[in-house]
């Protein structure tokens, strides 16, 4: 069965061939005809030049084809044939343009004659050779099947006595196996009990994990509000004794209550960001997103941060690249806290006098997506190279900061990379040091109902554009080309629209006589645009 239908996948390839060969050759004969009259027709002073080289140039064309087998008509030509052609090609190129004068009708009547006859007799010779070669084809084909279905008959015979032979055995041995499934089954059935339990009792772990997460989370709120309330209580008071406080020439007093503030203002610090860490992983946390300016989150962050870089002599540059807005989707107040941790750091470890860099801009990270870049560079103490990739651990603080004895809780980062992974952002961080830090967050460009329509669509615009293409014809090809290469511009492809329509600007001052370069510019077109349609598909698989 195997060997029958690999015979008859090749006798079908043999017909389909056979069948494109043949209708090469009869259009050949179409366009060796069609030359011909319009050869005689200008001999006779009826037709202009002009209207032969055409007709002559539709014959070349239809020669160079290239059939199923590989070959091209012009190659299965006899040589007389070609002669022929040759001479015509000579005729012609030594005749003056427009309808042949009067004068040279004899000469070139009498020096043409050969051609007409041969090109007439070889056009019916073609035809009468391809149907002699079909013939044998057939006859092998023929042949070779009728020795083919001898074999599948004795392989049939030879597995029928087979497979008569494995029933049997089969059946002996079947017996003996049945009860031994049977025992497997029960086996296996009694480990299915022990795994279901295993299940249910996993399940119930599962459940009490998760009631063990929520009392987590209840407890650390309870316990942050608690020690919230007596932390503002100390702050406060300790603002009251400094206006109470005694005289002390030493600066103890000063000194001591410097020492309860800073380390009340971390503990309050480390307070508020547990509990935001809290809510962060809260299953039960519902972040509402909504269309965010970044711009006016940033520059409202920076008038926040206005009294300490004023203490510190620091100055803040906020560079807008591009887009005014900077519009993206999320939660206000968490990005409102990734923007002020980030500055604030950025702040706390810069030294007085220095300048930190504020940049917003837009850049096109995917084929289909847009994106916005918060860049954060300052002139600090930097960060080793070893503590970068463990920065947004929770409590984890680089070494130099702890050598320092720079306050911080080690949690700013890990909320900064919690609340990003929950609106689709990635930080990036370099840093030298003793040189400074640059932080660049990147976050999906908000998209509006006819951004996100021509996002999705854009991929099967170009395809259609593209079939669009392949299936025209010559004469349809300009309007085709002017209405598709306008679908393609609004869904923002600009360079395959600008090709498409380059094309159509030359298709309209083409002539017949270009009508081989047509068709080769329109395949260099396809060409180009499916190399960008893969593109689009690539970078969508990516993502």
């Amino acid at each position: 069965m195997i060997s029958s239908s690999r015979f008859a996948a090749s006798e079908t390839k043999i017909f389909s061939s056979a069948q494109s060969t043949a209708t090469s050759i009869i259009f050949t004969q179409r366009e060796s005809l069609a030359y011909t009259i319009r050869y005689s027709e200008w001999l006779g002073g009826l037709l202009p030049k002009r209207d032969v080289e055409i007709a002559r140039a539709f014959l070349a064309q239809r020669l160079n084809v290239i059939n199923a087998d590989g070959t091209s008509t012009g190659q299965r030509a006899a040589p007389e044939y070609v002669a022929a052609l040759k001479l015509s090609d000579s005729i012609l190129a030594s005749a003056p343009d427009g309808i042949l004068p009067e004068k040279m009708h004899t000469r070139l009547v009498a020096s043409s004659g050969d051609f007409i006859n041969e090109m007439l007799g070889q056009s019916r010779q073609m035809v009468v050779s391809y149907q002699q070669e079909l013939d044998a084809n057939i006859l092998l084909s023929a042949q070779k099947r009728s020795r083919n279905t001898l074999i599948n008959l004795w392989l049939l015979i030879s597995l029928i006595i087979l497979t008569s032979i494995f029933l049997i055995t089969g059946g002996i041995a079947f017996r003996s196996q049945y009860k031994v499934a049977s025992n497997s089954l029960a086996k296996e059935a009694a480990a299915l009990s022990i795994a279901i339990k295993r299940l249910e009792s996993a399940e119930i772990t599962v459940k009490t994990l998760e009631e063990l997460n929520a009392n987590k989370n209840d407890f650390i709120s309870t316990v942050n509000h608690e020690l919230r309330t007596p932390l503002t209580s100390i702050i406060g008071y300790i603002d009251l004794l400094r206006s109470f406080g005694p005289a002390d020439q030493t600066g103890q007093f000063e000194k001591i209550t410097g020492v309860i503030e800073r380390n009340s203002n971390v503990l309050l610090d480390l307070v508020g960001s547990i509990l935001s860490l809290s809510n962060l992983d809260s299953a039960e946390q519902i972040s509402e997103h909504e269309k965010v300016f970044l711009a006016d989150v940033v520059k409202k962050k920076l008038f926040i941060l206005s009294p300490l870089t004023d203490e510190k002599s620091i100055t803040i540059d906020l560079h807008l690249l591009g887009d005014k807005d900077f519009v993206i989707l999320g939660n206000t107040g968490q990005i409102s806290q990734v923007v002020l941790n980030l500055l604030s750091n950025a702040v706390k470890f810069s030294p007085e006098g220095s300048h930190v860099d504020v940049s917003l801009s837009t850049f096109t990270k995917e084929i289909t997506d847009d994106s916005i870049r918060l860049e954060i560079k300052d002139r600090g103490i930097g960060i080793p190279a070893e503590d970068i990739p463990k920065l947004f651990n929770r409590f984890y603080r680089a070494a130099n900061a702890m050598a320092s004895q720079i306050d911080g809780t080690g949690l700013g980062l890990a909320i900064v990379d919690r609340i990003l992974e929950l609106h689709d952002g990635v930080i990036h961080v370099e840093s030298v040091v003793n040189e400074g830090s640059t932080f660049t967050v990147e976050f999906p460009r908000y998209l509006s109902e006819v951004d996100r329509l021509i996002s999705t669509n854009r991929v099967n615009v170009l395809h259609k554009a593209i079939n669009a293409l392949k299936a025209s014809t010559h004469e349809d090809l300009a309007p085709i080309t002017h209405q598709m290469g306008g679908a393609v511009a609004f869904y923002n492809l600009e360079k395959e629209s600008d090709l498409i329509l380059e094309f159509h600007d030359w298709l309209e001052k083409a002539t017949l006589a270009d009508f081989v370069e047509v068709h080769n510019k329109k395949e260099t077109l396809i060409q180009t645009l499916e190399l960008s349609y893969q593109d689009l598909i690539d970078q969508k698989e990516k993502k």
